[in-house]
């Protein structure tokens, strides 16, 4: 019996991620970027046709050079079919200023990403609020 055990768990653990759940871990993994101070991680998600890129490219990169991060996101919301996908995302940065004696920031928001599946995973196309990750 306890072998039987065992394999369910084994298969339970092989088996592939449903598309929320391979979206959560995708979301999770962006959002560790933040936390992990790298800025070069982030915007690999960024797809080269998205609008706002640049300023969301300069919003993380400024952030994390004043700031660490712990950043946590919460899926909300998938809608889409195809290789496209809208997704809404609870998002939470504690901000923690490197300069001494500046105080400690809390921001939420709940933001809308257009995703692209890409050869490689999905891509950020389009995010309704590139000036939340601003410093």
């Amino acid at each position: 019996m306890e072998r039987r055990g065992l394999l369910l768990a084994l298969l339970q653990v092989a088996r592939p991620l449903d598309e929320r759940g391979e979206l959560t871990v995708w979301f999770g993994e962006l959002a560790g970027c933040l936390t992990r101070d790298s800025a070069a991680e982030f915007r690999k998600a960024l797809d080269r046709a998205m609008p706002d890129r640049s300023l969301v490219e300069a919003n993380v990169t400024a952030l994390l050079q004043v700031a660490a991060v712990a950043s946590i996101a919460d899926l909300r919301e998938i809608t889409g079919s195809g290789g496209r996908r809208v997704v809404t995302v609870d998002w939470i940065l504690k901000i923690y200023p490197k300069q001494d004696g500046a105080p400690r920031t809390q921001r939420r928001a709940t933001l809308r990403f257009e995703l692209l599946r890409r050869k490689n995973g999905w891509g950020i196309a389009g995010l309704d609020n590139p000036g939340f990750f601003a410093p």
